[in-house]
């Protein structure tokens, strides 16, 4: 470099340090032309900011090289085998812009130990008493996850007394961000982690400090795998008696690290800096943390640019960088991350709070305080099945796919007792009528003739029933197997309704032609039961059912019907709560089937498959998921990729991952069953629509609104067209679209469609369904959300009753309605009538704890009811401490919201 030339870069850099940061790349741009000298004066700017603000006046003169100036910002290695009071200093650990960091040998401790020393040539009065500051800051924090100082003093260095402090050295340390990736460490080890940093930082604001320079580099954590946070050098007290003494920044000095700070830092106002600065600079950190990158890109950025990014540009959502992280996640870090500090979380305290929140499964604080919402948490925290096909949404193929089985089963059955039975005319006869109608039925569907090309299987079928009688006068066995075939389709179509006619019909006349103990006519009347199955009719079906098989039990020739009987009772018995009933019949049956007709017989599968979802309702996700990979593979293998039974078993497991939060896994196969439904049975099948319900839930879990609102919209609007308005699949897709403006505090969105959807359910099922009982549950929820506590009684008073009677409480649902009127009492103050119910639940739980058969879930709901019931009375941590140990010993310490129990117990205790 000529002489000019630096002479010119200094005379630059001169006036740029003059001016305020967000002036002086406008300088730059205006007044250098030549690039290289602008990128020189800048490369020293970046030097000098390095420094931090400790030249009080500029140390530039014309004796001073720009080499020299760029030494300034280096570690300073020459004092390496220097003493430095009682430490012999061994070697540079680390550098900042106040001072340099060597390992050291104490001669009177015998241990290795970190001295921090102020740079050479920067020991202004100013900088000292900054580190002096700092001493005593780092003095009075003796908290595990801060690095400890154990000595302070001066040391002279060419004639300057250089401030010193002596802190424990921690072994094996690295940067939290490199301790994560190379432990590669999975998602909740790393929250973990994080929430010792977060106690640790609470704790120095409680003693009034803030850090005001949070980064992975200041963030150390040993071969343990213990954090200690380090270099407070640019703390801020806010504790009166610290205050005093402590250095104040000047308007515009920016102190801290750019790519960590917070927009109130980058303007450069020390008096404006308070506690939610540092919690900003966590929600970089933990941003970084799980998502491997930074919020924002600042590299190559000039400064102003990167002060305006950081105070203006949001952040890329890290559910977009990393699909794990979609949902409560997301919702955290962004909250850490707000621009403005009034909807920042508080206090580093309510930050953490809320991921513990998360890794328990409970609602957070930081998204709207929807009912539904905290509902699906409980749920999930407690691993209770809620029985929400329809409430929540409808996702799991369950005992349809032992009806669909059960109805291809019929035919053969059929067609047996129909070759035994009947005469070679009646026969021929039958045939004919056969042939007749798929000619009928090909002719309206194809596009040339009168129905055009949209010409759906629901109006092929409608203009086709009106006709069936004319057709078939005089062959009523021929009109009841046709019947039977159009009654079928209709409950493939989800139109249980419409389906009842025919099939009521078939059995009717197969009865007076055949007697009501004949095949065919047993057979038809087990395809009723699907029918009450299907309008979440359970007690009907159940009664049905267990008459058919005293009817059958002793015939040998109906073993096949008895064990399609058998697994649809346990269907049933499944969806009522009652679990160890369903379980056992679910066992026999895959066990006879598996014996009898081979491991990948349909009927096998489809007993494993049932079985699956059994074990993923009861939160006994090890047990489940075996059984659907094994089932998904042997019928991918078997009947294709595309076969409906394999995209329900593929549809199925994508529930079970969602359950236990594996997003990455469902989303694909949710996709996949989408695409191959669409594709293949067209956008507007029941199936398709379905798997459009499904995705669009995922979504919902994920917190991914955006796109899960334009899919429900759709699946509504199609089953409104096709369905009709009062189906319960259009009543489905309302109360999940309700949900979801529930869940995004969209509460008046939400209200209307929760009052449509309970209007027309009690109008059309009556006021003792299912789906209308929970449907006044999930209202009375939304008005807990809403505070309107008057109303939420009226809804849980008018529902729990019925519940009590039709569902007893083992279902789910009546002991979600229970609690939520317990919540609602004590909302209005009425503590005397809320107390009982909370004892009620209480009771109910602890009884379930003492079987000795007692599931992990089941343990850890009554334990964690008995430390933090919402009547202190009611507390018992002594009681819930074995309940939690147990639940502990069952899963082998793999659940973090069993090991949150377990821990809260063992400190209450």
């Amino acid at each position: 470099m000529s002489e000019s030339t630096e002479h010119l870069i200094r005379a630059y850099f001169e006036k740029a340090i003059d001016l305020l940061p967000e002036q002086r790349e406008s300088f730059l741009q205006e007044q250098i032309a030549d690039e290289s000298v602008r990128r020189e004066v800048q490369s020293l700017l970046v030097a000098h900011d390095s420094a931090d603000d400790f030249l009080e006046q500029s140390p530039i003169s014309s004796d001073v090289s720009i080499d020299e100036i760029t030494r300034w910002a280096n570690p300073d290695e020459t004092l390496i085998g220097e003493r430095i009071g009682n430490c012999l200093l061994q070697r540079v650990i680390a550098s900042g812009g106040m001072g340099t960091v060597f390992e050291a040998q104490h001669e009177d401790l015998h241990q290795r130990v970190a001295v921090k020393l102020m740079r050479r040539r920067l020991g202004t009065k100013n900088a000292q008493r900054r580190f002096e500051y700092e001493t005593r800051v780092l003095a009075q924090l003796r908290h595990p996850g801060i690095a400890n100082i154990l000595e302070a003093g001066t040391h002279v260095n060419e004639s300057v007394e250089v401030p010193y402090f002596v802190m424990e050295y921690i072994e094996d340390a690295q940067p939290l961000t490199d301790y994560a990736r190379h432990h590669d460490l999975s998602l909740a080890p790393r929250l973990d982690l994080f929430l010792e940093i977060c106690e640790a930082v609470h704790y120095g604001h409680l003693r009034g400090v803030i850090h005001r320079d949070l980064k992975p580099q200041n963030i150390l954590v040993d071969g343990e795998g213990r954090p200690r946070i380090i270099d407070f050098g640019v703390a801020k007290a806010t504790d009166g008696d610290l205050a005093i003494t402590t250095l104040v920044t000047e308007t515009g000095q920016l102190v801290g690290t750019l790519q960590y700070m917070s927009p109130e830092q980058c303007a450069g106002d020390a008096s404006d800096i308070d506690l939610r600065s540092d919690v900003y600079s966590l929600g970089v950190v933990l941003y970084e943390l799980l998502c491997h990158e930074h919020p924002y890109d600042l590299s190559d950025t000039p400064p102003v640019e990167a002060l305006r990014i950081i105070r203006e540009q949001n952040a890329t959502r890290p559910g977009e960088i990393n699909r794990e992280l979609r949902g409560d996640l997301e919702t955290i870090i962004l909250k850490a991350l707000a621009k403005e500090r009034d909807r920042r979380y508080e206090s580093v305290a309510a930050l953490a709070s809320d991921i513990k929140r998360y890794l328990q499964y409970k609602p957070i604080e930081a998204r709207p305080p929807s009912a539904i919402y905290q509902m699906q948490k409980y749920c999930r925290r407690h691993r209770v099945a809620v029985g929400s096909g329809v409430i929540i949404t409808a996702l799991l193929v369950t005992g349809i796919i032992s009806t669909s089985w059960g109805l291809a089963e019929a035919v053969r059955e059929r067609d047996r007792a129909f070759d035994a039975e009947a005469k070679a005319t009646r026969e021929l006869m039958r045939a004919n009528a056969v042939v007749a109608l798929i000619d009928d039925l090909f002719s309206s569907a194809d596009p040339h003739e009168r129905k055009g090309p949209n010409y759906t299987v629901r109006q092929l079928l409608d203009d086709f029933e009106g006709t069936i009688g004319d057709q078939f006068e005089g062959q009523p066995l021929v009109e009841a197997s046709i019947r039977y075939t159009v009654g079928n389709a209709y409950l493939g179509l989800g139109l249980p309704d419409e389906a009842e006619g025919h099939l009521q019909a078939a059995l009717d006349l197969r009865i007076q032609e055949l007697g009501e103990h004949d095949p065919l006519a047993l057979w038809t009347h087990g395809s009723l039961v699907s029918v009450h199955h299907n309008r979440g009719e359970y007690a009907e079906a159940e009664r049905r059912i267990r008459e058919l098989l005293e009817q059958v039990a002793d015939d040998e020739d109906l073993d096949s019907l008895q064990r399609f009987l058998t697994d649809s009772l346990a269907d049933t018995l499944r969806h009522q709560g009652r679990y160890d009933e369903a379980e056992q019949l679910y066992l026999e049956t895959l066990e006879i089937n598996n014996r009898i007709l081979g491991d990948e017989h349909p009927r096998t599968l489809n007993s494993m498959n049932n079985l699956a979802i059994l074990y993923n309702d009861q939160g006994r996700y090890d047990e489940s998921e075996p059984l659907f990979l094994e089932t998904l593979e042997i019928r991918k293998r078997v009947l294709g990729d595309e076969h409906p039974d394999t995209l329900s078993t593929m549809n199925n497991l994508a529930i079970l991952y969602k359950n236990q939060d594996r997003y990455d896994e469902s989303e694909p196969l949710d996709l996949e069953t989408l695409e191959i439904r669409k594709r293949v049975l067209g956008d507007e099948h029941p199936d398709t629509l379905n798997a459009m319900n499904n995705l669009a839930h995922l979504y919902v879990m994920q917190g991914r609104f955006d796109e899960a609102e334009p899919l429900h919209l759709k699946t509504l609007e199609i089953r409104k067209r096709v369905l009709g308005d009062e189906h319960p699949d259009t009543l489905s897709t309302m109360n999940n679209l309700a949900i979801l403006y529930n869940d995004q505090g969209r509460y008046d969105e939400a209200e209307p469609l929760y009052l449509e959807t309970l209007e027309i359910q009690k109008r059309v099922l009556g006021d003792e369904h299912t789906y209308t009982l929970a449907s006044t549950t999930n209202l009375g929820l939304l008005y807990l959300s809403m505070n309107r506590f008057d109303d939420a009684r009226a809804m849980f008073e008018r529902s729990l009753p019925i519940k009590r009677r039709v569902l007893g409480m083992g279902d789910p649902w009546t002991r979600i309605a229970l609690r939520g009127l317990a919540r609602t009492y004590d909302g209005l103050d009425r503590s005397d009538d809320a107390l009982p119910l909370w004892r009620e639940l209480q009771e109910f739980e602890l009884a379930q704890a003492e079987d000795p058969d007692a599931s992990a879930s089941v343990l850890n709901t009554a334990a964690w009811d008995l430390l933090t019931n919402e009547h202190l009375e009611l507390r018992d941590p002594a009681r819930a401490l074995p309940l939690a140990q147990r639940a502990v010993d069952m899963v082998g310490g793999n659940d973090p919201a069993i090991l949150d129990t377990l821990a809260l117990a063992q400190h209450l205790t």
